[in-house]
């Protein structure tokens, strides 16, 4: 996405929270309405855009996959990468 936005002068993308830009390069994240993309806005849902991550599955994973499910939503690297990139959970995760 960053190499196809940086061709374009006038284009518009969407890149991750976690994007990490080299250095020098053109993309840079947009205010709309003078409201920036931060985490307390997006929680406030003054931001407009953003996207929710997602597993999808069988209608009946096995444990294994629920239990991968389960530590990328609450284990302690989830909570590193969150904490560097001031990510949002949206929902809490299900206890399955």
């Amino acid at each position: 996405m960053v190499k196809r936005v940086s061709d374009f002068k006038v284009s518009i993308g969407h890149t991750g929270a976690t994007w990490l830009f080299e250095t020098g390069n053109k993309v840079k994240h947009i205010t709309v309405d003078g409201i920036a993309p931060t985490a307390e806005n997006l929680k406030n849902k003054r931001y407009p855009f953003y996207r929710q991550l997602s597993a999808v599955t069988s209608l009946e994973p096995s444990e294994d996959v629920l239990k991968i499910i389960h530590e990328t939503q609450t284990g302690p690297a989830f909570f590193k990468v969150a904490k560097q990139f001031n990510l949002l959970p949206l929902n809490k995760p299900r206890n399955n």
